[in-house]
């Protein structure tokens, strides 16, 4: 038998949720609840309300810093008289690993993490399995050395004899790759394999080649350091004549474009250097220059001379008539009253001249648009020129022929813009707009989602560093690449400026009150790769334009309540793996040009209105492991009958359509992988389940979900017992009466059992299947009563509750590695 559509659809989302698309934002309460440094191998811990999980809804947790100073094989065990559940990410909230139970069989419901970990900073995570649970608990961590290093006083710097020995001693022996500077100051020098640099390159390629140089000050000195080279340098200046020393100055590029490296004017005391030349990329080989300029700080009680009066100053290059500060936009007009100075092209160019400031480091546009041909300069406060464009804006400006545009990021000081022109003697008028597209960005997501109001917004719209607002991070240059706000109390609509972050890698904005449509801006993003606006009320429709966005690997739009058709062009997104559409109201068919996504992995578009048939495509995709298609009108058409070629899927759930559950049976035989299926609302009969048996029970099935069909006959229910895999079991909402078969009892890791709803089924009175009972966490079905079924206990807290309890970990908000038993619409809707 069929259920109704809206008891169907209380029951899909933990086989569906459990297995789709993991995500973890245990970062968001670290700082909350005191993210602690582990300095020892054991810790004893208690959970309160104080301290919220972000892995596992309306539970407690506490965080753990772990420091891994080499590469080793980590063990990390949580025990509590509470059932406990254990996390492990990265510094920066990446998932890792996670652990319930460390033996289901043997009822060990304590959890252990076994990982081989590198160096670097890790965050533990130490929860509970069941909502709000409290109680004490005991975290070992082995396989680290946690013993500290006692403080080692730095040994006195030698003192100088102020009447140096006319014979100087022998210039003590260096270690390899280590020289002193000659007397000159400068080296001409090569990278080669015999020396390596103690830090690898700023893009985390490996290690570079580098070579050291030293030298001593015998007074304070102002020192400037260049280091020329075809490839790209990097330069360091440390103290004291080691290689590890501290770092006191460093540059990659002396200005942007020119990939020289240079440390201008750096004031030292008097004392021992070293100089590291290296290269910005890893594994490059080479020749370059090394120079070294020093001029000692003259001494403050020896009067300076007044300087002489220069008889013919140098015009200001900016003279005051021609310039003024730049409030954005401004239209201003070329005459030849004011001449540039750095055009000077077959005669006189006309020019106006504009400055402005920066109190922060910034990324800074700069537009000049005019019928007359124009052309833009930018300069620094001492008149040099940093960047100028004639026609070429590298394509990021939606500029007519012959405009100019300037995108660039730039240190806090003052600046100068000069708007001039490509011919000489051109008049005419002109526009020039100043934008700082990231912080004008970064300021419309606060302002618009009430950043006054958010959990944590710690540094927002303040002079600190964007890597230091909470949930940024920037790339070596400040530009943002991610935006992490999950679960930070975001109320409004997503603004469309966050277009304007051109290198943003990814937009975290999940599990918010973010309402409105989807600007369609954000398909500009095409450095995107990670896309999360799962759990929010968006409306309106999946942007047409985000079929722009080919480096993106991941989209997460699932549990809102989005409309319209799923846009055909995702199916220019090569380089997806997951795409994650479940619990909207989509409609239309399933586009066949998502058979183009050859890399895709995940895909859940379960428990929407989609209509027609599922494009046989779909079973092309030999990358699959996850296909949630269950809670829409769908039809199977061709697509079930090459369902064999999909070799790697292990969760499939195509329940509550009009799709033959014995077509999918069927094909089980060459899905050795599968390890959930959900054939609820299937039409399936006991003589389907007798014919296919031996396939189901060939498979190593850990969820399986066979509610609301035609089933009655018990020995459905004896060959199910013999699939001993099983965890997770559905079969309420059936035609199945009498006791249960006590063969059931062979299922010993089982952890949820709904056998309610059926026409008297119930389970014997006796000890043995008692205790078997007693070791399931979540049952829902009546217990054999002197030959009088007892009713089931009602959900505590409603059906919205219930469906809850049996989510796994992150569920609520992505869908990533389990099955739901109940895969189903949320109550309501």
């Amino acid at each position: 038998m069929r259920a109704t559509y809206t008891t169907a659809i209380i029951l899909a989302i933990a086989l569906t949720l459990i297995a789709s698309f993991q995500i973890s934002d245990t970062a968001a309460a670290q700082t909350d609840c005191g993210l602690q440094l582990l300095t020892s191998s054991t810790v004893q811990g208690s959970w309160t309300s104080d301290c919220p999980s972000e892995s596992r809804e309306n539970s407690y947790a506490r965080f753990y810093s772990l420091r891994v100073a080499e590469t080793t094989e980590v063990t990390i065990t949580l025990e509590s008289e509470t059932d406990p559940y254990l996390f492990l990410h990265t510094e920066q909230g990446e998932f890792i690993a996670e652990n319930d139970d460390i033996d289901v069989g043997s009822r060990n419901f304590n959890s252990r993490i076994v990982a081989t970990l590198g160096p670097g900073d890790y965050t533990i995570e130490a929860t509970t399995y069941d909502k709000r649970a409290i109680g004490d608990f005991t975290l070992t961590v082995t396989g680290i050395d946690f013993e500290t290093v006692d403080d080692i006083q730095p040994s006195p710097e030698p003192t100088l004899d102020p009447t140096p020995d006319p014979t100087p001693d022998p210039t003590p022996t260096l270690p390899d790759c280590v020289e002193r500077l000659p007397d000159d100051m400068t080296v001409n020098g090569a990278w080669d394999t015999d020396c390596t640099s103690d830090i690898p390159a700023p893009d985390g390629s490996g290690d570079r080649y580098a070579r050291f140089y030293t030298f001593t000050l015998d007074a304070e000195s102002d020192v400037t350091i260049d280091l020329s080279s075809d490839e790209d340098t990097y330069l360091y200046l440390r103290s004291s004549t080691a290689t590890g020393g501290d770092t006191i100055a460093e540059n990659d590029d002396r200005v942007f474009g020119n990939y020289d490296s240079l440390i201008d004017n750096k004031r030292l005391d008097s004392g021992n250097y070293t100089i590291e030349a290296t290269t910005y990329t890893a594994g490059v080989t080479g020749s370059f220059t090394l120079t070294v300029s020093v001029t000692p700080v003259p001494d403050s009680t020896s009067p300076t001379p007044e300087p002489t009066p220069d008889p013919s100053p140098t015009p200001d290059p900016t003279p005051s008539e021609c310039a003024e500060s730049l409030n954005s936009p401004v239209d201003g007009t070329w005459t030849s009253d004011c001449t540039s100075r750095n055009r000077t092209d077959y005669g006189d160019h006309y020019a106006r001249y504009y400055t402005f400031s920066l109190d922060r480091r910034a990324t800074i546009d700069l537009t000049l648009e005019s019928r007359t041909d124009p052309y833009l300069i930018l300069l620094d406060e001492s008149g040099e020129v940093i960047r100028e464009d004639d026609d070429d804006d590298e394509g990021i400006f939606d500029l007519i022929s012959r405009n100019s545009g300037i995108r660039m990021t730039l240190d806090a000081g003052n600046y100068t813009v000069e708007a001039t022109t490509y011919a000489n003697d051109a008049t005419g008028d002109f526009t020039l707009t100043f934008g700082r597209p990231e912080l004008d960005a970064l300021q419309a997501l606060y302002d618009d989602t009430g950043g006054a109001d958010w959990n944590n917004s710690d540094n927002w719209l303040t002079s600190a560093p964007l890597s230091e607002w909470h949930g940024i991070k920037t790339d070596d240059e400040g530009r943002v690449t991610e935006i992490y706000l999950i679960g930070n109390n975001l109320i409004g609509e997503i603004p469309a400026e966050l277009s304007n972050l051109s290198r943003l890698e990814g937009l975290y904005l999940a599990r918010n009150e973010l309402s409105g449509s989807i600007p369609r801006e954000l398909g500009d993003l095409l450095n995107l790769r990670t896309l999360m606006l799962f759990s929010n009320d968006l409306t309106g429709p999946i942007p047409y334009q985000f079929g722009n966005l080919e480096s993106l690997e991941e989209m997460h739009l699932g549990h809102n309540n989005l409309s319209g058709e799923i846009p055909t062009s995702l199916g220019n997104l090569g380089s997806l793996r997951k795409l994650q559409l479940t619990v909207n109201e989509l409609e239309g068919s399933i586009p066949a040009s998502l058979d183009s996504l050859a890399n895709l992995q995940q895909l859940s578009i379960a428990a929407n209105n989609l209509t027609g048939a599922v494009p046989a495509g779909i079973a092309d995709l030999e990358n699959l492991t996850h296909l949630y298609l269950w809670g829409n009108d769908l039809t199977a058409g061709a697509f079930t009958r090459d369902l064999d070629s999909l070799a790697n899927l292990q969760f499939l759930d195509i329940g509550g359509n009009r799709i033959d559950g014995r077509d999918v049976l069927a094909e089980l035989h060459a899905l050795n992988n599968l390890t959930g299926l959900g054939l609820h609302d299937s039409d399936l009969t006991d003589a389907d389940m007798a014919e296919y048996m031996d396939d189901l029970q060939a498979l190593d099935l850990e969820f399986l979900n066979i509610r609301s069909n035609d089933l009655s006959d018990p020995q459905t229910l004896v060959g199910l017992s013999r699939i001993t895999t099983l965890q997770r079991l559905a079969i309420n909402d059936n035609d199945f009466s009498g006791e249960l078969p006590r063969t059931m009892t062979r299922l010993t890791l089982m952890r949820l059992f709904y056998f309610h709803d059926n026409n008297g089924l119930c389970a014997p009175d006796d000890d043995e299947f008692q205790d078997w009972m007693l070791g399931i966490r979540d049952v829902r079905g009546d217990t054999c009563t002197g030959g009088t079924p007892a009713r089931a206990p009602a959900p505590a807290s409603g059906s919205a509750d219930q469906l809850a309890a049996i989510l796994q970990p992150h569920e609520q908000f992505v869908p990533s590695h389990s099955l739901s038993a109940l895969a189903t619409r949320p109550p309501g809707d």
